[in-house]
């Protein structure tokens, strides 16, 4: 027996093979397409949620102030807010306060929430003006 026991699988033409690379090729761009797509539903759906908390047009168009950031945050906890932890949850969202240590930054940020007509500093932190502050009924103080 002098015959190898290779495979008997037939020769690919070179024009199929130059097509299937070229399928491989569009299924690759396609597959990068997508997951371009997918990033920027994910950063739609969140302007979308972000729009969602304003309570007008005007307030939407503001974006990007630290008062504005932390009525955001406010409405999103539910709950008032001590300035020190509006501080962390605005770094978190990617917002950070502007200082050159943390006493400067939470300075920084009394001033503008100070200014802010929309909130207003309450016994339990700081709250959005003229909304109730919802019961803490899983908190006994």
């Amino acid at each position: 027996m002098t015959g190898s026991t290779a495979s008997t699988r037939p020769e690919v033409p070179p024009e199929v093979q130059a097509a299937v690379t070229g399928a491989e090729r569009e299924i690759t761009a396609l597959a990068c397409e997508i997951d371009r797509l997918q990033e920027r539903i994910k950063k739609l759906q969140g302007f979308i949620e972000s729009c969602r908390i304003f309570d007008g047009i005007a307030e939407a168009t503001q974006g990007g102030t630290y008062a504005t950031v932390a009525m955001n945050l406010l409405r999103g906890a539910g709950h008032p807010m001590t300035t020190g932890e509006l501080l962390e949850a605005m770094t978190a969202a990617g917002r950070p306060v502007n200082g050159a240590s943390r006493k400067h930054r939470l300075r920084t940020l009394i001033i503008s929430l100070n200014r802010a007509r929309a909130v207003v500093r309450k016994s339990k932190g700081w709250w959005l003006r003229g909304v109730p502050i919802p019961s803490e009924s899983s908190n006994g103080s």
